[in-house]
């Protein structure tokens, strides 16, 4: 059962951000797009390189979003089984 009583979640609806544990995350488009910006000159300067701070930077967003990941998943899942069929391997119902 949630610890939050339902004024509780009414009250955190209304406002931009979100709450993990103690941390509060803003989620206004220029704070997500100021965070983004700092993540990407922590990266510069350490030297990461494009490929693996966009992988990283998708692996998060797709951590963070479960749905996301569960369509991509379905998709691809789905596009196999048609390369399958196309390729004869899978027979066709």
């Amino acid at each position: 059962m949630s610890s939050h009583s339902n004024e509780e979640r009414n009250e955190q609806s209304q406002h931009p951000h979100l709450q993990r544990g103690m941390v509060v995350i803003d989620t206004t488009l220029p704070d997500t797009a100021e965070a983004l910006a700092r993540a990407a000159t922590i990266a510069v300067a350490g030297d990461m390189d494009l490929d693996a701070f966009m992988h990283t930077a998708f692996s998060a967003y797709l951590a963070a979003n479960p749905r996301m990941r569960e369509e991509m998943e379905n998709h691809h899942a789905l596009a196999y089984l048609e390369a399958l069929r196309q390729r004869g391997v899978l027979p066709v119902a």
